[in-house]
């Protein structure tokens, strides 16, 4: 049982597997917090102020193994969970909190190297191309179209001196410098 969308868009930086319920001592947000259940153990009341220490201290998520503390996860508890957009995983048979904090902590290395690796595959292929003799014009044009969207590059006094399209109209292209170079609203967005 998942309540609310997984990860929610939040990126977990840290599995934590604990049962304490003091949530301010234990985390410091982002955390995957993985429990039997004893921290939600007790009047609904306090299983909803639990929750919203969670959520207030940026917890990531929360993994629950259902049976060693509580059997079910009650409607309201889910519906705390969702209303404070925090992801709620229930394990409703055993699982090895090993199994778990090892496929989150490989999801967690390979999300982060992933972009590493990218970066230096795309300086290996530039400066490949550079040093097959390759011009600033060539480099322009293969970083476009690695990065799939067009890059300009400006004369220091003003003016394009190249535009590398990455397959888009030059209209295109040329609208959207004049519209970024006059400093209209409506200019796209852009990284200088």
């Amino acid at each position: 049982m998942v309540a609310g969308p997984c990860m929610c868009g939040q990126v977990a930086c840290w599995v934590h597997i604990t049962e304490v319920r003091d949530a301010g001592s234990v985390v410091r947000g982002g955390e995957l917090r993985v429990t039997e259940g004893g921290p939600f153990r007790g009047p609904k009341k306090d299983q909803r102020r639990f929750v919203a220490e969670l959520s207030e201290r940026g917890v990531a998520g929360v993994v629950l193994e259902l049976g060693s503390f509580i059997h079910s996860v009650s409607p309201d508890l889910i519906k705390e969970f969702e209303q404070r957009n925090l992801p709620l995983i229930a394990l409703h048979v055993p699982v090895p909190f090993i199994e778990v904090t090892e496929a989150v902590n490989t999801w967690i290395v390979n999300s982060r190297s992933a972009p590493l690796i990218e970066g230096e595959k795309v300086q290996q292929e530039l400066t490949d191309l550079a040093l097959g003799g390759a011009g600033a014009n060539e480099l322009l044009d293969a970083l476009a179209a690695t990065l799939g969207n067009p890059l300009v590059f400006e004369r220091e006094a003003g003016g394009i001196a190249h535009q590398a399209r990455a397959g888009q109209p030059e209209r295109d292209v040329l609208a959207a410098w004049t519209r970024f170079a006059e400093g209209l609203e409506n200019a796209p967005p852009t990284i200088e």
